[in-house]
C-alpha cells in the first residue's frame, strides 16, 4: 500500500524528467518502507522486503519490539523496556 506521493518538477528535457521520476519512485519506496499508514493495522507476515525494519506493540504481552524483515520472514528482537521522555 501506498502512501507518499512525492513528485519532483518537470523540465523541458525528457532524459532528466525521466530520471526525476525514478529518483522519485525511489524516495517514494523508501518513504513506503518506513512508514505505514495506519499503526493500528494488523502486522502482515507476507508484506515487506529484506532489510524493512518496524516497531511494534505485541496486545499479547504489552511489550515492545523491533522486527526485521529477512530473506525468510520478520524475525523479532527480544523485548524492550521503552522508557518516556
Amino acid at each position: 500500500m501506498s502512501i507518499s506521493q512525492l513528485r519532483l518538477s518537470t523540465t523541458n528535457n525528457a532524459q532528466i524528467d525521466r530520471v526525476l521520476n525514478q529518483i522519485s519512485d525511489k524516495l517514494n519506496e523508501i518513504i513506503d518502507s518506513v512508514n505505514q499508514r495506519d499503526v493500528s493495522d494488523v502486522k502482515s507476515l507476507t508484506r515487506g522486503k529484506p532489510g524493512d525494519i518496524r516497531l511494534s506493540l505485541d496486545s499479547t504481552d504489552g511489550n515492545y519490539y523491533i522486527d526485521g524483515r529477512t530473506d525468510e520472514g520478520w524475525v523479532r528482537s527480544s523485548a524492550m523496556t521503552i522508557i518516556e521522555r
